[in-house]
């Protein structure tokens, strides 16, 4: 619900179900329906993350139980900032190849960035916050196209 509940403050509602791709009677923000909204508009995919993309991960076999949003990405790992993880919001890497990852779902943007209009910024003062407002992301994902002008499509 983390990643749901930060496009809603940043979008309202209906721009974060658009996002999100949940359909107007949406069953909510919980980790199987989210993949499932995504997958119904062709937005799932178990191929290389990219910046701005919804993890999603499975402790037990067939059963997505956890979300995030990827922040980066290197040839062998990518980097999540993830929100109820050890009871707070913090960043965290995994290797590309963890079993635990289920997939990711690319959030609809609109039109494709141009060269250089894709940025992500994290912020995180301290690796082990003692506090969660230690704790600070920010990532910016590709730019929206709203009518004739283009904004960017702030996840935090």
């Amino acid at each position: 619900m983390f990643v749901d509940w930060c496009f809603v403050k940043s979008y309202g509602v209906l721009g974060a179900k658009e996002l999100l791709c949940q359909p107007d009677s949406s069953c909510g923000a919980g980790c199987s329906f989210s993949a499932d909204y995504y997958r119904a508009e062709g937005r799932f995919h178990h191929g290389k993350p990219e910046p701005g993309d919804q993890i999603f991960f499975s402790y037990r076999e067939g059963e997505v139980s956890h979300t995030g949003l990827v922040v980066e990405v290197t040839a062998y790992n990518v980097t999540t900032v993830e929100g109820n993880t050890s009871d707070m919001v913090a960043k965290r890497g995994y290797a590309l190849s963890d079993s635990r990852i289920y997939g990711y779902g690319r959030p609809n943007c609109g039109a494709e960035p141009q060269e250089g209009e894709a940025v992500i910024v994290v912020d995180t003062p301290s690796e082990t916050p003692t506090t969660p407002h230690e704790n600070h992301a920010t990532a910016l994902l590709p730019l929206v196209r709203y009518g004739g002008l283009y904004a960017p499509c702030r996840a935090f």
